[in-house]
Order: C-alpha cells, then sequence, then structure tokens
C-alpha cells in the first residue's frame, strides 16, 4: 500500500482538527488570534508568533504566511485563496546579500481573493480590496482598489462603515 494512504499527510492533520483545533494548535505555537477567527487547513505560517490575526476574519483556501517580521492581519478580513504574505527578501545590490525583512498590515475589512502576493514592509489599508493575480510591493490606501503586477490603485471603494463578518459567512 503506497505510503499516502497509510499516513496522512500534515495538511491531512489540520482538516482533521477542525478550525477551533487549528486556532487553539497556532495560539499554542505563539500566534495572537482572537476569538470568531476561521484558519483553513492548508494555512501555513514560518513564525506563528509574529502573527497577530483578528476578530472575524476567515482565511481560506491556500496560505503561507512568511513571518520573519511582524504580520498583522485586522479584524474581518476576507482572504479567499493563494495567498503569499512575505515579510523578507534580499537587497540585490548589497555584496553581502543582506537580507531585506520588514512586517506586513492588512487593514480591517480588507479583501484577498485569488493569488495576492504581498511583499515586505507594506501596508494594505482598512477596507482595501486587492485584485486577484496581483502583486502587492508599496502600500495601498483604505478603501482603494487595486491590481496588477505591480498593484496599483484603480478605483475606490464606497467610504461606509462595513458589518460583515468573513467568519461567519
Amino acid at each position: 500500500m503506497p505510503v499516502s494512504r497509510c499516513w496522512p499527510g500534515a495538511g491531512d492533520f489540520r482538516k482533521l482538527l477542525g478550525n477551533a483545533g487549528r486556532v487553539q494548535a497556532w495560539r499554542l505555537l505563539g500566534s495572537s488570534i482572537d476569538d470568531d477567527v476561521v484558519i483553513g487547513p492548508r494555512v501555513r505560517m514560518r513564525i506563528p508568533s509574529n502573527v497577530t490575526i483578528g476578530a472575524g476574519t476567515l482565511i481560506a483556501g491556500r496560505a503561507w504566511i512568511d513571518s520573519w517580521a511582524p504580520v498583522r492581519i485586522g479584524r474581518n478580513v476576507l482572504v479567499n485563496d493563494d495567498l503569499l504574505l512575505l515579510t523578507a527578501s534580499h537587497l540585490v545590490d548589497s555584496p553581502d546579500f543582506e537580507a531585506d525583512v520588514r512586517p506586513i498590515s492588512i487593514g480591517d475589512h480588507a479583501w484577498l481573493p485569488v493569488r495576492i502576493i504581498v511583499l515586505p514592509g507594506v501596508t494594505v489599508g482598512e477596507a482595501a480590496v486587492i485584485g486577484s493575480g496581483s502583486v502587492v510591493s508599496r502600500d495601498i490606501p483604505a478603501y482603494s482598489v487595486a491590481a496588477g503586477s505591480p498593484a496599483r490603485v484603480t478605483g475606490e471603494r464606497a467610504r461606509r462603515p462595513y458589518r460583515y463578518i468573513p467568519s461567519r459567512l
């Protein structure tokens, strides 16, 4: 019998834990995660103690939080699938190939749908929307709609008090 049929992979164990078990496991590993958060079984974090996730947030699908530096994900953020949050890179002109390590912040009610890459030092503002397939290499202001590679502001979201809670959708 193939090994994959005998022993489930790590993703299978995370799925078996259910959301409450995954949240508890990430907390035990040092993450600061508010109540009422949904974290999918295919979410991975490099250094969980550098990750903070606000209430009402839903991180579904595959996500890689490469948290060499702090990563703050606000309240009621919706992440759909294939998210890369990269807090570290290298300075390409450095003779020693020095590391470039900077925090990432995602504001409350932001929406990052599918195949988004966020690079070191970026802040995605409150209620901002990032278009699918975008590479976010600079700050995105609050209520902005941004898309592309590199992501550029293409519009603005209505400035209103958003009430949706993605973890309950």
